[in-house]
């Protein structure tokens, strides 16, 4: 049994509140871009 795909109460998770979760995901991946992404550049040191 996949506990990932269940509530806290042991029922399986519908078809809406996968789709809910997912969109919740995606927003918080868009709002962090590029926080998570390395500089394209690297200063020179003279």
């Amino acid at each position: 049994m996949n506990t990932a795909l269940m509530t806290d109460d042991k029922e399986p998770r519908t078809d809406t509140e996968k789709k809910e979760d997912e969109e919740k995901i995606d927003e918080a991946s868009e709002e962090s871009f590029p926080a998570s992404d390395p500089p394209a550049f690297n200063p020179s040191h003279s």
